[in-house]
């Protein structure tokens, strides 16, 4: 089971060691390096030892070592691609915004290989859809994706493809072979958070003034444009929100473990959090575009699972409570039949417990 110490720790290491020359009173944890991988920590982790008196064996430290070699590769790999489709779409008068992993990268992470990512996300304006499509499939994508156990390519069917574009935010995914052993997916969004359902659903947000707020980040020889810091924030934790609640109406998921609530979402959150320029904007955002009850969910859990003093400003803004977090619901999440379900198993053990999660998932989903 993660300690909540230990991946506190690992934040304020990563938040502060570059910045003070704060001390850390860090004791030995028993460590299984697979939790970290499944939250997508691992990276952290690696650093996180390297400067302190964390005992691993030598096994794992050269499995993590040779881990981050891969993803280094891969990562620069997946920033070339992005920047070949940047200069394709520009050229075909399409404006974008990178999402999510690329954008992280480029703009909020020290270090490349810290955050790993499988898809290239961006935003478009919904009546250029069309337009990408044709440009993407000139590149070569075709919609659907690749399998590992079939080690082929399974195109979507047109139902499927129509299915995306008409009920959520985003189109299929569209894949292409690099080489033998890198896919290239791409994720393209059309709105800036899928809505939900009654009850729980946000507004439209206009293509036009999320462009507005974009920022040109210049990588290299590479340029991304990508939310400002207010924006990026407030997308995660809309983003955070739907994977947490709406796992279960998504076409794809087929039961067994959703992975709804990974750690390495809360570091993007409390990272991005810390960088914001603008509260009141985030605050006026929210509510004029009905997401604040995404917001004060995610905002609850962080000080939950970490502690309410790395976004205290934040919490202050949306009136979190933080002596009582029992209201926030994080429990539930929307069925494939459209009804409030609960979890038979409390959030901290959701999150920190992998093992017991991973046990009850494959009673509780086990088709959709």
């Amino acid at each position: 089971m993660l300690s909540k110490e230990l991946i506190n720790d690992m934040l304020r290491y990563y938040l502060y060691k570059y910045n003070s020359e704060e001390s850390f009173n860090i004791n030995s944890f028993q460590i299984d390096v697979n939790d970290f991988t499944y939250h997508k920590i691992d990276m952290f982790l690696l650093d996180y030892m390297s400067s302190s008196k964390i005992v691993v064996s030598k096994e794992m430290e050269e499995t993590l070592i040779d881990k981050k070699n891969k993803i280094l590769i891969r990562n620069i790999k997946q920033l070339n691609i992005a920047n070949m489709i940047y200069q394709e779409l520009v050229k075909n008068g399409i404006q974008l915004i990178f999402l999510k992993g690329i954008a992280l990268i480029v703009s909020q992470y020290k270090n490349i290989y810290h955050r790993y990512f499988g898809d290239i996300d961006f935003l478009i304006d919904v009546k250029d859809i069309k337009k990408v499509e044709i440009v993407l499939q000139n590149m070569g994508y075709v919609f659907g994706s690749y399998s590992s156990k079939q080690q082929q390519v399974i195109l979507a069917s047109r139902s499927d493809i129509l299915f995306q574009k008409t009920y959520t935010h985003e189109l299929h995914n569209m894949v292409k072979k690099i080489d033998d052993d890198f896919y290239s997916n791409i994720d393209v969004n059309f709105k800036f958070s899928w809505n939900g359902i009654a009850g729980l659903q946000m507004k439209d947000v206009p293509f036009d003034e999320l462009y507005e707020r974009r920022s040109n980040i210049q990588y290299g020889d590479m340029r991304f444009p990508i939310f400002d810091t207010d924006l990026q924030f407030i997308h995660l934790c809309c983003h955070f929100y739907n994977e947490s609640k709406f796992f279960a109406l998504d076409r794809e998921f087929n039961g067994g473990d959703p992975k709804e609530l990974l750690l390495f979402r809360l570091y993007d959150i409390i990272f991005v959090g810390n960088r914001v320029n603008d509260i009141n904007y985030i605050v006026e955002f929210c509510s004029k575009y009905e997401c604040t009850f995404k917001m004060k969910y995610v905002l609850a859990l962080v000080c939950l699972i970490f502690s309410e003093e790395y976004l205290s400003y934040l919490n202050k803004a949306f009136k979190i409570h933080t002596e009582d977090l029992s209201g926030y619901r994080f429990n539930e999440y929307v069925s494939n039949k459209l009804t409030i379900s609960e979890w038979p198993i409390d959030i901290e053990e959701r999150i920190l417990n992998v093992a017991k999660k991973v046990k009850i998932v494959h009673n509780i989903f086990t088709t959709q």
